[in-house]
């Protein structure tokens, strides 16, 4: 190849190849993306037009960028989608065993493979505002411990657990059943 100087097409395939290359480059390897980055600057080494070249390279590199920026999208709209699935998915089987607790009076439930559903009770705290009523906590209201950067609800439930009076605060222990699966 030497002095030979590449078309345009030519410096643009070799580059899209190495573009896609770069794709299965560890990003935490200098070693590999400096040989990458070596490939890269032998091919643009060839091109007549030196800046077209580079130009076309930020061209193909901004298309991957796209390419990978939509997929990610694609993938996120899934990712909810699967959540709005398995949580329907959970209420659902959440109600057939608690019916089957309603006629039988049993909280378990053995399966045909031979495990178990059973209805599992959890004890949590919920709290409130004790003048509005409002869910949403005023961190301004709150004595100092129990606020990082917002309401600290670990602190909020060991103080309530305690059976401490916190100012500006009501609650109640709550009772969550939930599905276990064994």
């Amino acid at each position: 190849m030497g002095d030979k100087k590449k078309s345009g097409y030519e410096i643009v395939e070799a580059m899209s190849h190495l573009v896609i290359e770069m794709d299965s480059v560890d990003n935490e390897d200098e070693e590999a993306i400096n040989d990458w980055f070596d490939k890269m600057n032998k091919v643009l080494a060839q091109a007549g037009d030196k800046v077209l070249a580079y130009r076309n390279v930020l061209g193909l590199a901004k298309k991957r960028q796209a390419f990978f920026a939509e997929e990610r999208d694609r993938y996120a709209k899934r990712f909810r989608a699967q959540g709005r699935i398995l949580e329907r998915v959970k209420e659902l089987s959440y109600l057939l065993v608690e019916r089957n607790y309603d006629m039988t009076g049993e909280k378990r439930l053995l399966l045909e493979d031979g495990t178990w559903a059973s209805l599992a009770t959890r004890k949590d705290w919920k709290f409130w505002d004790s003048e509005t009523g409002e869910v949403t906590l005023n961190p301004a209201l709150l004595p100092k411990r129990f606020v990082k950067m917002d309401i600290s609800k670990s602190s909020l439930k060991a103080a309530a657990k305690a059976g401490e009076e916190i100012p500006g605060v009501e609650y109640e222990q709550v009772e969550k059943t939930h599905v276990r699966w064994s």
